[in-house]
């Protein structure tokens, strides 16, 4: 008894609340990226500006991502279907395409740094993008041929997109570094 009136509030709670913290987060990140580009207006190629543009992208395009489709998404939480309603990812995938966009620029302007790349590869993974996940893991690894972490989410994509053959290449690369992590692979 005591537990179905703790899921009555819990969702009544949510019910509640939940809007009108979204509102208030969706608020406060839309100011930010406004602040930074007015920074940017004042100066198009500061790095900096980009970067914290694109960051300040991807913390509004997680406001909007499916919690439904995250490893640790508790199926006994109770979120309204307003959360992951079509509005909803169609900003999602507005806003993703717009940190994209930044860190393609930052790209252009610093080649080569292994952090753009990644960036680029997780928001090619929220946008279900696989190919090009896999480049962006692919340019890591030229510049970072040692990062096993990197190795073995490529070996991942290429195991479920069923390049079966460059999966296992990148089993065997691994298996010389760190064995219990090929294990995990395979």
């Amino acid at each position: 008894w005591v537990c179905l009136v703790a899921l009555v509030v819990n969702k009544l709670s949510c019910l509640c609340f939940w809007q009108d913290i979204f509102d208030f987060r969706e608020k406060l990140f839309n100011v930010a990226i406004e602040e930074h580009l007015k920074v940017i207006q004042i100066e198009p190629t500061d790095l900096g500006a980009h970067a914290a543009l694109a960051n300040a992208y991807v913390l509004l395009s997680s406001l909007y991502a499916d919690p439904r489709k995250y490893p640790d998404y508790d199926e006994e939480q109770w979120i309204p279907k307003e959360r992951y309603g079509v509005e909803v990812q169609e900003k999602f995938r507005f806003i993703s395409e717009r940190a994209i966009e930044e860190f393609k620029i930052l790209n252009e302007y610093a080649p080569g740094n292994p952090w753009v790349h990644l960036q680029l590869a997780y928001s090619y993974h929220d946008l279900q993008m696989p190919q090009e996940e896999i480049k962006e893991y692919e340019s890591v690894l030229l510049l970072r041929p040692n990062d096993v972490e990197t190795m073995f989410k490529l070996g991942m994509l290429y195991f479920q997109q069923g390049n079966n053959a460059k999966g296992l290449f990148i089993y065997e690369k691994i298996k010389k570094i760190d064995y219990k992590k090929a294990k995990q692979l395979i």
